[in-house]
C-alpha cells in the first residue's frame, strides 16, 4: 500500500468549493429546525468521498458538465440523512467531534429532519428533471435501508452474520451509494455500458473497503481522531468481520471467554480492551484489514475501462487513501 497525500483531492478542489455552495443552497429557504440541524451536522465536515466520486468518474470520461456540483451536493446530502438517521438507530451520542443530531435535538427532531432532507433533495432533482440521478439515489437509499435492516433481523434473533452475510450488509450499507455516485457521474459523461458497469463495481467495491474499515475502527480507532467513542457495534450488537472471524476460530474456551466478553452488558473501555486482545490473539483484526485490502485492489481493476489521466490516478489511489486509516 502506498501513502496517499492528505489533499487527494486537489485536483478537483473548485468543483468541491461548488459542491459546498450548493449544500448550503439547498436549504436556505427552509424554516424550523431543518437547517439548523442539517448545518450542525454539515459544518462537522466529512471527507466529500461521495460527491468526489461523482465528480472524478465524469471528468476521468472527459465531462465537465455545469450540473456535476448540483449532482454531487445531491449524493452528499443523502448521505448526511443517513447519518442522522444510522445515529438515531445506533444511539449515538457523538459526531465527528461534536454532539450527535439525536444527541443535542432528539430522537423524533432527527428522524423528521433527515426524512425531510432525502425529500427536499428528491425534489430538487425532480425539479431539474435529473430522473436518471433519481433513480440511482433512491435505489441506493433502499438498498442501504434493506442492508441495515437485515442486519438487525440477525440480531433480533439472537444469531450472528456468517462473512458472506456481513459482506452483504456492507455493500448495501456503503458500497451501494459510493456505486451510485460513481453511476451518476458515469452517465452525466454519457459513457457507454461497459463503462458504467465497471464505474459501478468500482464504487461498490470502494464502498466496501471503507465500510470494512470503518467497522474495524471501531474496536481498534483512536476516539479522538475518529470524532466519536469505539466499541459503539458491539454495544448494539452489530458484530462486525473481525468478531465474526474471532468466533469462527476460537477453539478450546475461548469462544465462550469472548461470548461472555460480548454479552456483559455496556462495554466500557476495559472490556473493549479485552475483546480486542481475544480477537487480535485470534487473528481476526489483520484477517480484516486483508480482507479490506482484497476488496481495494478488486475496486481497482474495474478502472480498466478509463483513459489514462489525472482524475483516474485519483480514483486509482483512493482505495488506499481509505485503507490508510487502518494501516
Amino acid at each position: 500500500m502506498v501513502v496517499v497525500s492528505s489533499d487527494l483531492f486537489a485536483i478537483i478542489e473548485d468543483d468541491l468549493a461548488l459542491v459546498e455552495e450548493e449544500l448550503r443552497r439547498i436549504v436556505e429557504n427552509a424554516s424550523g429546525l431543518v437547517p439548523v440541524v442539517y448545518r450542525h451536522t454539515l459544518d462537522a465536515g466529512g471527507k466529500r468521498i461521495r460527491p468526489a466520486l461523482v465528480l472524478l468518474t465524469a471528468k476521468a470520461l472527459g465531462c465537465s458538465n455545469s450540473r456535476l456540483p448540483r449532482l454531487a451536493a445531491a449524493t452528499e446530502m443523502v448521505h448526511l440523512a443517513s447519518l442522522i438517521h444510522d445515529d438515531v438507530v445506533d444511539g449515538a451520542d457523538r459526531r465527528r467531534g461534536r454532539a450527535a443530531a439525536n444527541a443535542a435535538w432528539g430522537t423524533r427532531v432527527s428522524v423528521l429532519v433527515g426524512d425531510s432532507l432525502v425529500a427536499r433533495i428528491y425534489a430538487e432533482l425532480s425539479r431539474y428533471g435529473e430522473l436518471e440521478t433519481l433513480t440511482a439515489l433512491s435505489t441506493a437509499v433502499e438498498r442501504m435501508c434493506k442492508a441495515e435492516l437485515r442486519h438487525m433481523q440477525v440480531q433480533m434473533v439472537g444469531e450472528t452474520l456468517s462473512e458472506a452475510g456481513y459482506y452483504d450488509v456492507v455493500r448495501g450499507k456503503t458500497g451501494s451509494l459510493m456505486a451510485a455516485c460513481c453511476e451518476i457521474g458515469a452517465r452525466v459523461a454519457e459513457a457507454t455500458s461497459m463503462e458504467r458497469e465497471a464505474l459501478i463495481c468500482y464504487g461498490l467495491g470502494v464502498g466496501t473497503t471503507f465500510q470494512i474499515t470503518d467497522d474495524l475502527l471501531d474496536m481498534v480507532g483512536d476516539p479522538e481522531k475518529l470524532g466519536k467513542p469505539v466499541g459503539n457495534d458491539l454495544v448494539t450488537g452489530k458484530f462486525a468481520l473481525p468478531i465474526i472471524y474471532a468466533l469462527h476460530e476460537s477453539k478450546n474456551g475461548v469462544r465462550e471467554l469472548l461470548t461472555e466478553l460480548l454479552q456483559s452488558g455496556e462495554i466500557s473501555p476495559s472490556v473493549l480492551r479485552d475483546i480486542v486482545a481475544v480477537v487480535d490473539d485470534l487473528g481476526g483484526v489483520d484477517y480484516t484489514r486483508n480482507a479490506a485490502a482484497r476488496f481495494a485492489d478488486e475496486a481497482r481493476t474495474h478502472l480498466d475501462v478509463l483513459p489514462d489521466s489525472p482524475c483516474k490516478d485519483t480514483l486509482n489511489a483512493l482505495p488506499d487513501y481509505v485503507l490508510q486509516r487502518v494501516a
